[in-house]
C-alpha cells in the first residue's frame, strides 16, 4: 500500500508557491507552469527510486510531458500537462484517441487533474487544494515506497 503524502508537505507548499509566483507574473501557459508540477513529481518519485524524464518518446512515438522510470528504465507513470485555457476533458479525449498510455497517468492544467489507472479514469482532483494534490499523488505513488519524505 502506498504511503500517504501529507497535505502540509514542503513539496506541496513549494508547488503552490511556484504557481502563485507565476500567476503574479502573468505566466499561465503550459511551458511556464509545468515546471511546478514536474518539480513536485520529481521530489516524490526519488524515494521510490524513480526518475522523472521529460518529453521521453514512447515506443508508439507519443511524447508525454513526463515519464517516471524505475531503475530498469521501465515506465511506472506518465504525466501530461495542459494550458489552463485548454478544455482538459477534450485534451484527454484527444490523447486517448491517439493511444497515450493510461496505466498510471496524470493529466493536469494546474487547477484540475484527472488520474487514469489501468486504462480508466479513477478520480479528479482540485490542484488548488493541498489535500487534493496529496490525494492525487498518493495512489500515483509506487506501492512499496518505504520513505515518506514529502
Amino acid at each position: 500500500m502506498p504511503i500517504a503524502i501529507a497535505p502540509d508537505s514542503p513539496a506541496l507548499h513549494d508547488y503552490h508557491a511556484t504557481l502563485a509566483n507565476l500567476q503574479k507574473l502573468g505566466k499561465t501557459h503550459e511551458q511556464a507552469t509545468r515546471i511546478a508540477f514536474s518539480t513536485l513529481l520529481d521530489s516524490f518519485s526519488k524515494p521510490a527510486g524513480w526518475t522523472l524524464v521529460l518529453e521521453d518518446a514512447l515506443s508508439n512515438r507519443k511524447r508525454p510531458d513526463g515519464a517516471l522510470l524505475d531503475n530498469f528504465g521501465l515506465p511506472r507513470g506518465h504525466w501530461e500537462a495542459k494550458d489552463l485555457g485548454d478544455d482538459l476533458d477534450a485534451e484527454i479525449r484527444k490523447k486517448k484517441k491517439i493511444q497515450y498510455p493510461l496505466a498510471n497517468t496524470i493529466f493536469e492544467n494546474t487547477q484540475r487533474a484527472v488520474l487514469y489507472q489501468n486504462g480508466r479514469e479513477t478520480a479528479q482532483f482540485d490542484l488548488r487544494q493541498s489535500d487534493q494534490v496529496a490525494s492525487l499523488l498518493t495512489p500515483f505513488k509506487p506501492a512499496g515506497c518505504d520513505r515518506d519524505s514529502l
